[in-house]
């Protein structure tokens, strides 16, 4: 458990997390790159210099703040790659935590380096046009595995638009053929490779929770004030069981995700993590369609704000195969029953 200075220093990172994305709604990433930069969030776990150096858990808040605001920002992708970038290209983690420059990821990815150059393709960039940088999987012609950052702007790299299911976070595909990385961007070592991993995986899961708890939220204010057959919708059982439910998915959600950031070792960060993406990937696009429903909404629906949430859970999942986290969380368990 959380003492009460850190949880103090918590709340107080979410207000101004909060105050900083209020209004951002339509403002391009530079701009908001600009913002979060000077107000010190987009380096909260960054070694120093140029981060703070906090826990994990301080990003997890920003995440949180992120989803509810529905900030058209790659936080989850610059915030999860602050760490590593420090140590493996320190001036453009500098520009990135500064707000100078936009830093995104993908994990769909079939790049391979040979010979000194980078070639292949990105899927699912999420807001890739209006990137400078992208962290995505790169191997070698070796068979090694790792990523590589690529500067969407340098010369052999193309981008086209496709658009994607949230249409605040536009995605693009990258496609690279004979780019030549700069030294120390093609990223092999597997323990960095790893915490990048587990930290990515676990505030991805804290961005879904976020933006389901934000839709569970919607919903509830929405029922509080509406009535049928003489009687506030709260108070039918049917709705109250249905909600409480999902509360309860949200918060054991939640506490898989503060378990995971709080961990500190790559290993272990990483299989908490996988746990908490799959527990989030399985229950919160339910919990937003049913905040959905309650709207009286049925599929998409753009005048119910919960319909944006939806929206944004659920091109979350589908740029990563949440069914592939389920089956290693799964061939774990049953391998430690068998041991």
């Amino acid at each position: 458990m959380r003492d009460e200075t850190i949880l103090a220093e918590l709340d107080d990172l979410s207000r101004t997390a909060a105050r900083s994305m209020e209004g951002g709604a339509g403002q391009s990433c530079a701009k908001l790159a600009a913002r979060l930069g000077e107000d010190g969030l987009l380096g909260v776990i960054a070694p120093e210099p140029p981060g703070l150096g906090l826990p994990a858990v301080f990003a997890g808040a920003i995440v949180a703040a992120a989803a509810r605001h529905l900030l058209a920002f790659p936080v989850v992708e610059t915030l999860a790659a602050s760490a590593l970038m420090a140590e493996v290209a320190p001036d453009i983690a500098a520009a990135v935590v500064a707000g100078e420059a936009v830093m995104t990821s993908t994990p769909s990815a079939r790049l391979v380096a040979e010979g000194g150059m980078l070639s292949g393709i990105a899927a699912d960039v999420p807001l890739g046009a209006e990137a400078d940088w992208l962290l995505a999987p790169a191997g070698t012609a070796g068979g090694a595995q790792g990523l590589a950052l690529i500067a969407l702007k340098g010369e052999g790299v193309s981008l086209s638009p496709v658009g994607g299911l949230d249409p605040a976070r536009p995605q693009a595909t990258v496609r690279v053929e004979g780019y030549r990385p700069a030294p120390g961007s093609l990223i092999l070592r597997q323990d960095q490779v790893n915490a990048h991993a587990g930290l990515e995986l676990a505030l991805r899961a804290a961005d879904l929770n976020a933006a389901a708890t934000a839709a569970s939220d919607l919903a509830v204010q929405y029922i509080s004030a509406r009535s049928q057959f003489g009687r506030p919708l709260v108070s039918f059982q049917a709705l109250r069981h249905d909600l409480a439910r999902a509360r309860m998915a949200l918060e054991s959600g939640r506490q898989l995700i503060d378990h995971a950031l709080d961990l500190t070792d790559a290993g272990e960060r990483l299989e908490a993590a996988e746990l908490a993406y799959a527990q989030a990937a399985a229950t919160c696009p339910g919990i937003a369609e049913m905040a959905l429903q309650l709207h009286g909404g049925m599929g998409f629906t753009w005048d119910v704000k919960a319909h944006h949430y939806l929206r944004r859970i659920k091109a979350q999942i589908g740029a990563r195969d949440a069914a592939a986290a389920r089956e290693r969380v799964i061939a774990r368990v049953l391998g430690r029953l068998v041991a």
